[in-house]
């Protein structure tokens, strides 16, 4: 008899980072910004999946205060990494910026050894429209009148890595973005940002001030806010503000003591106009930097379907849905047998519905790519009657 062996072979496929470097010593000239390139490839787009992990830097330059230091990706977009921490007198040493690191690079003393937090969020260059193949640049603002060095540089990029918390708030009204959710949103106030003038009735100078804009829900807004890693520990201060331009802006309330030192807060911020467009103004007070993020909201209209996560109907019933009026925004409605192609706007009726159906909506513009669903539960709703007895 013969016997047949079958051996059965399994493959695991791990993803591993890709490091691209430049070890080739250079002047950092004095009074001026030098920038390095790392040339990347065999990467391709960056997003959620794959994308930027770490970056590295090491640099002879005595008294990093003088220092600052940006990462530019392919497309121009830039992110800040360290702005002008340190003191002014020590080396700045060897740094690796890494998001998950325990440290921040603004609150620690150099040398620098480790990992650390940057000043900006990089995961904003994992958004899935950079192609991260072709020439990065770490540049490095020299604020001393001599040259120090640069020694080398390496950008890694590999699985998980992480994700924006947010679009970049606006140096004035005019360029706020549009926050669709509160929650998970977070920034720094850096000093990139120029003291723009407000009609501010909070009793405070304005200093480093930003904005990003919303839409109310409610009668007032309920936020609760996380300040960390201040370079002074002095905090931030918030003010909120309506009016139809940024050149008629009214304060409607303040954050509820300014300023508000590193801590945990709920701020909370009274009257608003429900479907009205409103900005909350962030400002380092005395021109801090600290990082902020907000946990939690309530008063906010945010891309949500208004008749719940589901509805019940009668086969044959016209079924009409709809979402908060966002400015900057239209939505995209699809479902199981629906129209050929989606149907836009705020509202929409499912005409004669005849099954169990899934409802998906999807916003186009400021809110982009952020979605909620419905299922609308579909029975036969018939009503026997069975007459009377004698």
């Amino acid at each position: 008899m013969k016997k047949l062996l079958i051996i059965l072979s399994c493959t695991a496929t791990t993803v591993f980072g890709q490091t691209f470097t430049n070890s080739t010593s250079a002047p950092i000239a004095g009074s001026t910004t030098t920038c390095f390139d790392i040339t990347v490839s065999g990467v391709g787009v960056i997003d959620a999946v794959t994308g930027l992990t770490e970056v590295c830097l090491d640099m002879t330059f005595g008294g990093p205060a003088n220092a600052i230091i940006t990462l530019v990706a392919p497309d121009g977009s830039t992110v800040y990494l360290s702005y002008e921490n340190g003191d002014f007198s020590s080396d700045f040493g060897s740094v690796c910026f890494d998001m998950s690191a325990t440290n921040s690079i603004r609150t620690e003393p150099n040398p620098y050894a480790g990992s650390y937090t940057p000043d900006m969020d990089f995961g904003v260059l994992n958004n899935g429209t950079i192609n991260a193949d072709g020439t990065w640049q770490i540049c490095v603002e020299n604020g001393w009148s001599w040259s120090e060095t640069f020694n080398s540089a390496s950008l890694t990029f590999g699985p998980t890595p992480p994700v924006s918390c947010g679009e970049l708030a606006g140096d004035d009204c005019a360029s706020a973005p549009t926050i669709c959710d509160f929650s998970g949103y977070c920034g720094t106030t850096l000093p990139i940002y120029s003291a723009t003038p407000v009609p501010t009735a909070c009793g405070y100078s304005i200093n480093n001030n930003s904005f990003v804009s919303f839409t109310a829900s409610g009668t007032s807004v309920d936020i609760d806010v996380d300040i960390t890693d201040c370079a002074n520990g002095d905090g931030v201060q918030f003010e909120i503000f309506s009016g139809t331009s940024c050149t008629s802006l009214t304060s409607v309330d303040c954050a509820p003591s300014n300023p508000m030192a590193p801590g945990s807060y709920s701020l909370s911020f009274t009257p608003m106009v429900p479907g009205d467009e409103y900005y909350l103004m962030i400002d380092g007070y005395a021109g801090d930097v600290c990082s902020y993020t907000f946990s939690a909201d309530a008063g906010v209209a945010v891309v949500e379907i208004i008749e719940g996560a589901s509805i019940t109907a009668c086969i044959g019933d016209d079924i009409s849905l709809s979402v908060p009026d966002i400015p900057g925004n239209t939505y995209s409605w699809t479902w199981d047998g629906g129209a050929s192609g989606p149907l836009l706007g705020d509202a929409v009726t499912i005409p004669s519905v005849s099954a169990t159906t899934t409802v998906v909506v999807e916003a186009i513009g400021d809110c982009d790519n952020t979605t909620d669903e419905i299922e609308i539960i579909v029975s036969s709703c018939c009503d026997a009657d069975a007459g009377t007895w004698d």
